[in-house]
Protein backbone atom coordinates (compact mmCIF):
# COMPACT_ATOMS: atom_id res chain seq x y z
CA UNK A 1 0.00 0.00 0.00
CA UNK A 2 2.71 2.72 0.94
CA UNK A 3 4.48 1.25 -2.30
CA UNK A 4 1.23 2.33 -4.43
CA UNK A 5 1.23 5.83 -2.97
CA UNK A 6 4.91 6.73 -2.92
CA UNK A 7 4.50 5.93 -6.73
CA UNK A 8 1.09 8.09 -7.21
CA UNK A 9 3.04 10.83 -5.42
CA UNK A 10 5.51 10.42 -7.71
CA UNK A 11 3.76 10.34 -10.87
CA UNK A 12 1.37 13.37 -9.77
CA UNK A 13 5.05 15.42 -8.74
CA UNK A 14 6.18 14.14 -12.42
CA UNK A 15 3.09 15.63 -13.79
CA UNK A 16 3.11 18.54 -12.11
CA UNK A 17 6.79 19.74 -12.95
CA UNK A 18 5.85 19.40 -16.63
CA UNK A 19 2.66 20.88 -16.62
CA UNK A 20 4.68 24.66 -15.35
CA UNK A 21 7.64 24.37 -17.45
CA UNK A 22 7.55 25.32 -21.66
CA UNK A 23 8.65 23.37 -23.73
CA UNK A 24 11.95 25.38 -23.98
CA UNK A 25 12.80 26.13 -20.52
CA UNK A 26 16.85 25.08 -19.74
CA UNK A 27 17.43 21.25 -19.76
CA UNK A 28 19.01 19.09 -16.35
CA UNK A 29 18.61 16.00 -14.02
CA UNK A 30 15.58 14.06 -12.96
CA UNK A 31 14.56 15.27 -9.62
CA UNK A 32 13.18 13.80 -6.57
CA UNK A 33 9.74 14.02 -5.37
CA UNK A 34 9.08 16.78 -2.67
CA UNK A 35 12.96 17.24 -2.44
CA UNK A 36 13.83 18.22 -6.01
CA UNK A 37 17.64 18.29 -6.61
CA UNK A 38 18.66 19.37 -3.08
CA UNK A 39 20.28 16.10 -2.68
CA UNK A 40 21.83 15.85 -5.15
CA UNK A 41 23.32 19.17 -5.36
CA UNK A 42 24.78 18.44 -2.18
CA UNK A 43 26.81 21.12 0.68
CA UNK A 44 28.61 22.91 -2.46
CA UNK A 45 25.65 23.10 -4.82
CA UNK A 46 28.03 26.14 -7.10
CA UNK A 47 30.54 23.46 -7.31
CA UNK A 48 27.85 20.52 -8.13
CA UNK A 49 26.07 23.34 -10.99
CA UNK A 50 29.65 23.31 -12.47
CA UNK A 51 29.43 19.68 -13.04
CA UNK A 52 26.28 19.81 -14.25
CA UNK A 53 27.27 22.36 -16.88
CA UNK A 54 29.49 19.82 -18.36
CA UNK A 55 26.20 17.89 -19.82
CA UNK A 56 23.87 20.36 -19.84
CA UNK A 57 25.18 23.35 -20.60
CA UNK A 58 25.27 26.95 -18.89
CA UNK A 59 21.56 27.16 -18.02
CA UNK A 60 20.26 24.27 -15.88
CA UNK A 61 17.21 23.58 -14.09
CA UNK A 62 16.89 22.41 -10.55
CA UNK A 63 14.33 22.33 -8.03
CA UNK A 64 15.10 23.65 -4.67
CA UNK A 65 12.07 21.68 -3.00
CA UNK A 66 8.98 22.78 -4.11
CA UNK A 67 10.54 25.95 -5.60
CA UNK A 68 11.26 25.61 -9.64
CA UNK A 69 15.03 27.33 -10.13
CA UNK A 70 17.78 27.42 -12.64
CA UNK A 71 21.34 27.72 -12.18
CA UNK A 72 23.11 29.65 -14.46
CA UNK A 73 27.13 29.03 -14.88
CA UNK A 74 28.61 31.44 -17.23
CA UNK A 75 29.83 35.03 -16.31
CA UNK A 76 28.80 36.52 -19.82
CA UNK A 77 24.96 35.16 -19.00
CA UNK A 78 25.01 36.18 -16.04
CA UNK A 79 25.93 39.85 -16.18
CA UNK A 80 23.17 39.69 -18.67
CA UNK A 81 20.97 38.19 -15.93
CA UNK A 82 21.97 40.68 -13.34
CA UNK A 83 21.34 43.35 -15.70
CA UNK A 84 17.81 42.34 -16.64
CA UNK A 85 14.77 44.10 -14.32
CA UNK A 86 12.89 40.55 -15.07
CA UNK A 87 15.49 38.79 -12.90
CA UNK A 88 15.67 41.48 -10.11
CA UNK A 89 12.81 39.71 -7.75
CA UNK A 90 13.57 37.31 -4.58
CA UNK A 91 11.95 34.31 -4.17
CA UNK A 92 9.22 34.19 -1.50
CA UNK A 93 10.91 31.78 1.01
CA UNK A 94 9.15 31.23 5.03
CA UNK A 95 12.74 31.97 6.05
CA UNK A 96 12.52 35.71 4.40
CA UNK A 97 9.45 35.86 6.06
CA UNK A 98 10.10 34.55 9.50
CA UNK A 99 12.93 36.30 9.81
CA UNK A 100 11.27 39.75 9.12
CA UNK A 101 8.45 38.55 11.90
CA UNK A 102 5.66 39.00 9.21
CA UNK A 103 3.61 37.96 6.85
CA UNK A 104 5.96 38.80 3.34
CA UNK A 105 9.50 39.42 3.71
CA UNK A 106 10.57 43.04 5.10
CA UNK A 107 13.84 45.34 4.30
CA UNK A 108 16.63 45.36 1.81
CA UNK A 109 18.01 41.94 0.64
CA UNK A 110 15.01 39.65 0.03
CA UNK A 111 12.23 42.15 -0.95
CA UNK A 112 11.13 43.19 -4.61
CA UNK A 113 9.33 45.24 -6.54
CA UNK A 114 8.04 48.59 -4.99
CA UNK A 115 9.15 47.86 -1.30
CA UNK A 116 12.86 47.01 -2.37
CA UNK A 117 12.92 49.88 -4.63
CA UNK A 118 11.54 52.46 -1.60
CA UNK A 119 14.13 50.55 0.77
CA UNK A 120 16.96 50.77 -1.49
CA UNK A 121 16.39 54.17 -3.11
CA UNK A 122 16.26 55.37 1.02
CA UNK A 123 19.08 53.86 2.25
CA UNK A 124 21.68 54.54 -0.80
CA UNK A 125 20.86 58.61 -0.07
CA UNK A 126 21.20 58.42 3.49
CA UNK A 127 24.05 56.52 3.79
CA UNK A 128 25.52 58.73 1.04
CA UNK A 129 24.31 61.67 2.84
CA UNK A 130 25.98 60.19 6.05
CA UNK A 131 29.34 59.83 4.14
CA UNK A 132 29.75 56.22 4.05
CA UNK A 133 31.16 56.22 0.38
CA UNK A 134 33.49 59.37 0.70
CA UNK A 135 36.73 59.93 2.24
CA UNK A 136 35.23 61.03 5.59
CA UNK A 137 34.39 57.83 6.92
CA UNK A 138 38.33 57.34 6.22
CA UNK A 139 38.59 58.74 9.59
CA UNK A 140 35.70 56.49 11.30
CA UNK A 141 37.82 53.48 10.34
CA UNK A 142 41.27 54.75 10.68
CA UNK A 143 39.83 55.25 14.56
CA UNK A 144 38.42 51.93 14.90
CA UNK A 145 41.60 49.98 13.04
CA UNK A 146 43.80 51.80 15.45
CA UNK A 147 42.36 50.34 18.52
CA UNK A 148 41.85 47.23 16.76
CA UNK A 149 45.72 46.85 16.38
CA UNK A 150 46.28 48.11 20.00
CA UNK A 151 44.16 45.18 20.94
CA UNK A 152 45.71 43.04 18.72
CA UNK A 153 49.40 43.35 19.86
CA UNK A 154 48.61 42.54 23.63
CA UNK A 155 48.02 38.70 21.87
CA UNK A 156 50.79 38.90 19.21
CA UNK A 157 53.89 36.45 19.29
CA UNK A 158 51.70 33.27 20.03
CA UNK A 159 48.83 30.77 17.82
CA UNK A 160 45.58 32.65 18.33
CA UNK A 161 42.47 31.91 16.76
CA UNK A 162 40.95 34.97 14.64
CA UNK A 163 37.64 33.17 13.87
CA UNK A 164 35.49 36.01 15.05
CA UNK A 165 38.52 38.37 15.62
CA UNK A 166 37.52 41.11 12.71
CA UNK A 167 33.68 41.37 13.69
CA UNK A 168 33.98 44.05 16.21
CA UNK A 169 35.91 46.31 14.40
CA UNK A 170 33.78 46.08 11.24
CA UNK A 171 30.57 46.12 13.21
CA UNK A 172 31.75 49.17 14.70
CA UNK A 173 31.95 50.83 11.65
CA UNK A 174 28.05 50.05 10.36
CA UNK A 175 27.38 50.56 14.13
CA UNK A 176 28.62 54.36 14.10
CA UNK A 177 26.95 54.77 10.96
CA UNK A 178 23.59 53.35 11.78
CA UNK A 179 23.10 54.67 15.25
CA UNK A 180 25.50 57.23 15.32
CA UNK A 181 27.81 55.85 17.75
CA UNK A 182 30.49 52.94 18.80
CA UNK A 183 28.84 49.55 20.25
CA UNK A 184 31.41 49.66 23.44
CA UNK A 185 29.55 47.52 25.46
CA UNK A 186 30.70 44.47 22.63
CA UNK A 187 27.05 42.95 22.97
CA UNK A 188 26.21 43.82 19.20
CA UNK A 189 29.14 41.44 18.47
CA UNK A 190 28.28 38.94 21.00
CA UNK A 191 24.74 38.90 19.24
CA UNK A 192 26.14 38.77 15.64
CA UNK A 193 29.02 35.91 16.62
CA UNK A 194 25.62 33.63 18.25
CA UNK A 195 23.50 34.19 14.96
CA UNK A 196 26.08 33.32 12.68
CA UNK A 197 27.52 30.19 14.51
CA UNK A 198 23.84 29.07 14.52
CA UNK A 199 23.29 29.50 11.05
CA UNK A 200 26.85 27.44 10.64
CA UNK A 201 25.17 24.90 12.84
CA UNK A 202 22.27 24.13 11.00
CA UNK A 203 23.26 24.42 7.69
CA UNK A 204 22.38 21.59 6.04
CA UNK A 205 18.78 21.40 7.74
CA UNK A 206 18.37 24.97 6.93
CA UNK A 207 17.82 23.90 3.12
CA UNK A 208 14.58 21.91 4.09
CA UNK A 209 13.68 24.63 6.52
CA UNK A 210 13.73 26.99 3.49
CA UNK A 211 12.76 24.45 0.69
CA UNK A 212 10.26 22.59 1.97
CA UNK A 213 8.41 24.33 4.43
CA UNK A 214 6.24 21.83 5.98
CA UNK A 215 9.63 20.41 7.07
CA UNK A 216 10.30 23.10 10.23
CA UNK A 217 6.60 22.98 11.25
CA UNK A 218 6.79 19.36 12.38
CA UNK A 219 10.44 19.38 13.05
CA UNK A 220 11.03 22.90 14.16
CA UNK A 221 14.09 21.92 16.45
CA UNK A 222 15.69 19.65 14.13
CA UNK A 223 15.19 22.28 11.26
CA UNK A 224 17.11 24.87 13.10
CA UNK A 225 13.97 26.90 13.52
CA UNK A 226 13.40 27.36 17.38
CA UNK A 227 17.65 27.76 17.22
CA UNK A 228 17.27 30.51 14.90
CA UNK A 229 14.27 32.18 16.79
CA UNK A 230 16.02 32.06 20.23
CA UNK A 231 19.53 33.91 18.21
CA UNK A 232 17.30 36.49 17.13
CA UNK A 233 14.84 37.23 19.71
CA UNK A 234 17.91 38.97 21.82
CA UNK A 235 19.02 40.70 18.49
CA UNK A 236 15.64 42.52 17.38
CA UNK A 237 15.54 43.68 21.15
CA UNK A 238 18.90 44.87 21.23
CA UNK A 239 17.62 47.01 18.04
CA UNK A 240 14.31 47.68 19.50
CA UNK A 241 16.10 49.09 22.30
CA UNK A 242 18.51 51.84 20.51
CA UNK A 243 15.00 52.71 17.72
CA UNK A 244 13.27 53.65 21.40
CA UNK A 245 15.96 55.64 22.28
CA UNK A 246 16.33 57.39 18.86
CA UNK A 247 12.24 57.87 19.14
CA UNK A 248 12.38 59.57 22.70
CA UNK A 249 15.05 61.90 21.66
CA UNK A 250 14.83 62.53 17.87
CA UNK A 251 13.63 66.53 16.63
CA UNK A 252 12.27 66.75 13.34
CA UNK A 253 14.80 68.02 10.85
CA UNK A 254 17.89 66.91 12.86
CA UNK A 255 19.19 63.91 11.21
CA UNK A 256 22.05 62.44 13.59
CA UNK A 257 22.50 58.99 11.90
CA UNK A 258 21.07 56.21 9.82
CA UNK A 259 18.42 55.50 12.58
CA UNK A 260 17.31 58.93 12.66
CA UNK A 261 16.41 59.34 8.86
CA UNK A 262 14.19 56.42 9.16
CA UNK A 263 12.29 57.40 11.82
CA UNK A 264 11.60 61.21 9.97
CA UNK A 265 11.03 59.26 6.90
CA UNK A 266 8.07 57.23 8.61
CA UNK A 267 6.94 60.16 10.63
CA UNK A 268 6.64 61.56 7.03
CA UNK A 269 5.34 59.19 5.15
CA UNK A 270 1.39 59.47 4.03
CA UNK A 271 1.12 56.43 1.60
CA UNK A 272 -0.57 53.72 3.14
CA UNK A 273 0.91 51.42 0.30
CA UNK A 274 4.36 52.73 1.33
CA UNK A 275 7.11 49.91 2.72
CA UNK A 276 7.27 53.23 5.45
CA UNK A 277 4.13 54.09 6.59
CA UNK A 278 3.36 53.78 10.45
CA UNK A 279 3.35 49.97 11.71
CA UNK A 280 4.71 48.59 8.85
CA UNK A 281 7.28 51.25 8.20
CA UNK A 282 8.64 49.96 11.61
CA UNK A 283 8.45 46.03 10.65
CA UNK A 284 10.86 47.52 7.19
CA UNK A 285 13.19 49.32 10.06
CA UNK A 286 13.78 46.54 11.86
CA UNK A 287 14.51 44.77 8.86
CA UNK A 288 16.81 46.61 7.22
CA UNK A 289 19.23 47.07 10.62
CA UNK A 290 18.94 43.54 10.36
CA UNK A 291 20.09 43.46 6.50
CA UNK A 292 22.56 46.00 7.18
CA UNK A 293 24.16 44.64 10.33
CA UNK A 294 24.83 40.94 8.31
CA UNK A 295 25.55 41.95 5.43
CA UNK A 296 27.95 44.48 5.95
CA UNK A 297 29.45 42.80 8.80
CA UNK A 298 29.84 38.93 7.94
CA UNK A 299 31.03 39.91 4.38
CA UNK A 300 34.02 41.90 5.10
CA UNK A 301 35.25 40.66 8.29
CA UNK A 302 35.76 36.99 6.45
CA UNK A 303 36.84 38.43 3.51
CA UNK A 304 39.47 39.76 6.04
CA UNK A 305 40.12 36.91 7.56
CA UNK A 306 40.40 35.20 4.20
CA UNK A 307 43.22 37.47 2.90
CA UNK A 308 45.10 37.22 6.36
CA UNK A 309 44.93 33.34 5.89
CA UNK A 310 46.12 33.65 2.22
CA UNK A 311 48.74 35.75 3.21
CA UNK A 312 50.03 33.17 6.02
CA UNK A 313 49.77 30.47 3.58
CA UNK A 314 51.53 32.26 1.06
CA UNK A 315 54.99 34.06 2.29
CA UNK A 316 56.43 35.70 -0.80
CA UNK A 317 53.15 37.25 -1.41
CA UNK A 318 52.71 38.94 1.87
CA UNK A 319 56.48 39.60 1.42
CA UNK A 320 55.90 41.06 -1.32
CA UNK A 321 53.05 43.79 -0.19
CA UNK A 322 54.58 44.19 2.99
CA UNK A 323 57.76 45.87 1.02
CA UNK A 324 54.55 47.87 -1.23
CA UNK A 325 52.89 48.85 2.00
CA UNK A 326 56.61 50.15 3.65
CA UNK A 327 57.55 51.86 -0.19
CA UNK A 328 54.44 53.96 -0.36
CA UNK A 329 53.03 54.46 3.17
CA UNK A 330 56.34 53.98 5.25
CA UNK A 331 55.85 53.17 9.05
CA UNK A 332 55.02 56.72 11.05
CA UNK A 333 51.43 57.04 9.57
CA UNK A 334 48.46 54.97 9.21
CA UNK A 335 47.66 54.29 5.57
CA UNK A 336 45.08 55.97 3.93
CA UNK A 337 42.56 55.58 0.99
CA UNK A 338 44.79 58.05 -1.26
CA UNK A 339 47.54 55.87 -1.10
CA UNK A 340 45.53 53.45 -3.05
CA UNK A 341 46.16 54.38 -6.12
CA UNK A 342 50.12 53.95 -5.84
CA UNK A 343 49.24 50.62 -4.42
CA UNK A 344 48.96 48.04 -7.47
CA UNK A 345 50.02 45.17 -5.95
CA UNK A 346 48.03 45.49 -2.66
CA UNK A 347 44.66 46.23 -4.35
CA UNK A 348 46.09 43.23 -6.58
CA UNK A 349 46.13 41.01 -3.75
CA UNK A 350 42.50 42.04 -2.36
CA UNK A 351 40.99 41.27 -5.61
CA UNK A 352 42.98 37.60 -5.71
CA UNK A 353 41.54 36.98 -2.75
CA UNK A 354 38.17 38.33 -3.20
CA UNK A 355 38.23 36.02 -6.10
CA UNK A 356 39.78 33.23 -4.90
CA UNK A 357 37.33 32.68 -1.94
CA UNK A 358 33.75 33.47 -4.00
CA UNK A 359 32.61 34.56 -0.60
CA UNK A 360 28.99 34.32 -1.66
CA UNK A 361 29.20 31.61 -4.32
CA UNK A 362 25.32 31.72 -5.03
CA UNK A 363 24.37 35.36 -4.73
CA UNK A 364 21.70 35.91 -3.07
CA UNK A 365 18.74 34.23 -4.75
CA UNK A 366 16.93 35.99 -7.44
CA UNK A 367 13.96 35.03 -9.17
CA UNK A 368 12.14 36.09 -11.99
CA UNK A 369 9.26 38.91 -11.97
CA UNK A 370 7.51 37.89 -14.87
CA UNK A 371 7.92 35.65 -18.05
CA UNK A 372 11.29 35.92 -19.88
CA UNK A 373 13.51 34.48 -22.37
CA UNK A 374 17.44 34.22 -21.44
CA UNK A 375 19.70 32.99 -24.49
CA UNK A 376 16.45 31.12 -26.19
CA UNK A 377 15.49 29.41 -22.96
CA UNK A 378 12.04 30.20 -21.35
CA UNK A 379 11.69 31.14 -17.71
CA UNK A 380 8.58 31.39 -15.86
CA UNK A 381 7.49 34.41 -13.87
CA UNK A 382 8.69 33.14 -9.87
CA UNK A 383 11.35 30.96 -11.21
CA UNK A 384 14.00 31.14 -8.32
CA UNK A 385 17.57 31.94 -9.95
CA UNK A 386 21.16 30.49 -9.03
CA UNK A 387 23.64 33.51 -9.80
CA UNK A 388 26.79 31.35 -9.81
CA UNK A 389 29.01 33.89 -8.56
CA UNK A 390 31.74 30.89 -8.23
CA UNK A 391 31.91 30.10 -11.68
CA UNK A 392 32.85 33.49 -12.74
CA UNK A 393 35.57 33.71 -10.43
CA UNK A 394 36.44 29.52 -10.98
CA UNK A 395 36.07 30.10 -14.79
CA UNK A 396 38.86 27.71 -15.83
CA UNK A 397 38.59 28.65 -19.71
CA UNK A 398 39.52 32.22 -19.10
CA UNK A 399 41.33 32.56 -15.64
CA UNK A 400 43.78 29.46 -16.67
CA UNK A 401 44.94 28.13 -13.41
CA UNK A 402 41.65 29.20 -11.38
CA UNK A 403 42.80 27.53 -8.02
CA UNK A 404 45.99 29.42 -7.75
CA UNK A 405 46.13 32.22 -5.75
CA UNK A 406 48.38 34.39 -7.85
CA UNK A 407 47.63 38.43 -7.50
CA UNK A 408 49.55 38.94 -10.30
CA UNK A 409 46.71 37.95 -12.86
CA UNK A 410 45.84 41.63 -12.39
CA UNK A 411 48.27 43.00 -13.03
CA UNK A 412 49.54 44.13 -16.47
CA UNK A 413 53.15 44.07 -18.24
CA UNK A 414 53.47 47.35 -16.73
CA UNK A 415 52.33 46.56 -12.93
CA UNK A 416 48.87 48.40 -13.71
CA UNK A 417 45.84 47.23 -12.39
CA UNK A 418 43.92 44.93 -14.81
CA UNK A 419 40.05 45.03 -15.25
CA UNK A 420 38.40 40.97 -15.41
CA UNK A 421 34.87 40.84 -16.98
CA UNK A 422 34.36 37.69 -14.61
CA UNK A 423 34.89 39.79 -11.43
CA UNK A 424 31.56 39.56 -10.04
CA UNK A 425 31.74 39.78 -6.27
CA UNK A 426 29.63 42.35 -5.82
CA UNK A 427 26.99 41.29 -8.61
CA UNK A 428 26.86 43.87 -10.81
CA UNK A 429 23.52 44.69 -12.09
CA UNK A 430 20.20 46.14 -10.45
CA UNK A 431 20.79 44.71 -7.16
CA UNK A 432 24.31 45.59 -7.09
CA UNK A 433 26.03 46.01 -3.21
CA UNK A 434 25.10 49.32 -1.94
CA UNK A 435 28.03 48.56 0.35
CA UNK A 436 30.69 47.78 -2.37
CA UNK A 437 32.50 51.42 -2.03
CA UNK A 438 32.23 50.84 1.97
CA UNK A 439 33.55 47.06 1.52
CA UNK A 440 36.57 48.36 -0.65
CA UNK A 441 37.89 50.88 1.32
CA UNK A 442 37.63 48.94 4.64
CA UNK A 443 39.30 46.06 3.08
CA UNK A 444 42.11 48.31 1.63
CA UNK A 445 42.72 50.38 5.09
CA UNK A 446 42.43 47.36 6.98
CA UNK A 447 45.05 45.13 4.90
CA UNK A 448 47.33 47.91 4.83
CA UNK A 449 47.23 48.30 8.51
CA UNK A 450 47.42 45.41 9.70
CA UNK A 451 50.72 44.18 6.96
CA UNK A 452 52.26 47.26 8.17
CA UNK A 453 51.94 46.52 11.45
CA UNK A 454 52.36 42.91 11.85
CA UNK A 455 53.68 39.73 9.82
CA UNK A 456 51.22 37.05 9.84
CA UNK A 457 52.61 33.17 9.74
CA UNK A 458 50.85 29.99 10.02
CA UNK A 459 50.63 28.02 13.46
CA UNK A 460 54.07 26.14 13.85
CA UNK A 461 51.62 22.63 15.31
CA UNK A 462 49.67 23.32 12.07
CA UNK A 463 52.15 24.85 9.33
CA UNK A 464 49.67 23.86 6.05
CA UNK A 465 46.18 25.11 7.53
CA UNK A 466 43.07 24.14 4.91
CA UNK A 467 41.91 26.21 2.92
CA UNK A 468 38.84 24.61 2.48
CA UNK A 469 35.70 26.72 2.98
CA UNK A 470 32.69 26.06 5.30
CA UNK A 471 29.82 26.26 3.18
CA UNK A 472 26.60 28.18 4.53
CA UNK A 473 25.22 30.97 2.58
CA UNK A 474 29.20 32.34 2.52
CA UNK A 475 32.42 30.37 2.12
CA UNK A 476 33.57 30.87 5.43
CA UNK A 477 37.16 30.47 6.57
CA UNK A 478 37.73 27.13 8.67
CA UNK A 479 38.77 27.38 12.28
CA UNK A 480 42.74 27.54 12.81
CA UNK A 481 45.05 29.97 14.56
CA UNK A 482 47.54 32.02 13.22
CA UNK A 483 50.65 34.01 14.72
CA UNK A 484 50.56 38.08 14.95
CA UNK A 485 54.35 39.32 14.87
CA UNK A 486 54.74 42.96 15.59
CA UNK A 487 56.91 44.19 13.22
CA UNK A 488 57.88 47.95 14.35
CA UNK A 489 57.90 49.52 17.61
Amino acid sequence: MLYLVLVVIFIITLYLFSQKRPKNYPPGPYGLPIFGHLLQLGPSPHITLLKLKEKYGPIVAVDFGSYPAIGISDYRILREALAHPSFAGRPNLNVFQHRSRDVIARGLLFTEGRQWLEQRHFAIKQLKALGYSKTSIETTVQAEISDFLINLKADCNRPMSIRTRFHAPVLNILWALIVGERDTTGEAAMLFKICTESIEEHNGLASLCMFIPWFSKIFPKLSGLDEMNKNLGPLWAFFEKYIKDHQSTFIPGQVRDFLDAYIQEIQNTTDPSSSFYKEVGERSMLSTLLDLFFAGGETTANTIHWTCLYLASFPKVQKRLQDEVDSVIGNSRLPALTDEISMPYTCAVIQESMRFTALIPLAIFHSTTQDVELKGYKIPANTMVLMNVYSALHDKEYWGDPEVFRPDRFLDDEGKLIKHEPMVPFCPGKRVCIGEVLARNELFLYITSLFQTFSISTDPANPNPSLDPIVTWIQMPPDHHLMFTQRNS
